[in-house]
C-alpha cells in the first residue's frame, strides 16, 4: 500500500514539473511572437521609408537598372531598429519584428523607386535620341 502512494505520488510531482516547464515554454513563445507582432506594429506605424523611394528614384534616374539593383541590395542590408522600446516586452523580439517590418519596407520603397527612376532614365534617354 505505501509502496504504491509513493510511486503515484512520485508520478504525479513528475506530471506536475513537466506541464509546468511545457506551460513556461508555451508561455516564453508566445509573448516572444507577441513582442515581435509588436516590434512589427510600431515598425509599420513609425517607420519612415521615403528616403528610400528618393534614393531608388535618384539611382535608377543616374544608373538604371543597375542604380535599382544597387539602392535595393542596400537596403537589403540595412537594419533598422527602434527609436524606443515599450517596457513589459522581449525586446529582442521586439527589435526582430521591427527590424523585419522595416527592413521589407525599405526594399520596397527602394525597388519601386529605383523602377520608377529607371523609366525616368529610360524616357529621358529615349527623349535625347528624338
Amino acid at each position: 500500500g505505501d509502496e504504491m502512494k509513493q510511486i503515484i505520488s512520485t508520478l504525479l510531482v513528475l506530471t506536475l514539473i513537466t506541464s509546468s516547464v511545457n506551460a513556461g515554454e508555451l508561455f516564453a513563445k508566445s509573448t516572444c511572437e507577441d513582442s515581435k507582432d509588436k516590434g512589427r506594429m510600431s515598425a509599420s506605424q513609425e517607420h519612415s521609408s521615403v528616403g528610400w523611394w528618393l534614393g531608388g528614384i535618384g539611382s535608377g534616374v543616374m544608373l538604371g537598372l543597375i542604380g535599382t539593383g544597387a539602392i535595393w541590395g542596400i537596403s537589403h542590408a540595412s537594419s533598422p531598429q527602434p527609436s524606443t522600446i515599450p517596457s513589459n516586452i522581449r525586446n529582442d523580439c521586439y527589435k526582430d519584428g521591427y527590424k523585419r517590418e522595416a527592413k521589407g519596407s525599405n526594399k520596397v520603397g527602394a525597388g519601386v523607386g529605383g523602377l520608377i527612376g529607371t523609366a525616368l532614365f529610360l524616357f529621358i534617354f529615349l527623349s535625347s535620341q528624338g
